[in-house]
């Protein structure tokens, strides 16, 4: 999986503006070994084959948890700080479950950073310092 995890990140710094890079990286470093530890430890209730309903939701609150620690080093205002952080932990998670063809290493970071940059922008958030 390292390659596709280096292709990933590279692809993330490359496309996506500073702030939705960091969050994309986040949601693939703490999202996917978060959702497979919850997964295999608790999960009994299959959605895909290695897709478990407690992985997911294991991996939808760190990712939420890791965007609202980093929407606070940020400084976002409190009105949308609870829905972004909310809306991260299931970009997050949707970029973990979704049953693609590609290494979900690749996979999470790419879905996670088109989510978070349409979140962002809905929000009316800055991309970039």
């Amino acid at each position: 999986g390292i390659p596709f995890y280096l292709a990933s990140c590279l692809f993330s710094v490359l496309v996506f503006p500073q702030y939705i890079q960091v969050l994309a990286i986040l949601h693939l470093v703490f999202g996917d070994p978060f959702s497979s530890f919850f997964g295999v430890l608790l999960g009994r209730d299959k959605l895909f084959p290695n897709k478990s309903l407690q992985g997911t939701l294991g991996g939808l609150v760190v990712c939420g948890v890791a965007t609202a620690i980093f929407l606070k080093l940020i400084g976002v205002r409190s009105e949308v700080f609870l829905l972004v952080s909310i809306l991260g932990g299931f970009s997050g998670a949707i970029a973990e479950l979704l049953p693609l063809n590609i290494d979900d290493n690749f996979a999470i970071p790419l879905v996670s950073g088109m989510i978070m940059t349409l979140v962002f922008w809905a929000a009316g958030l800055p991309l970039a310092p």
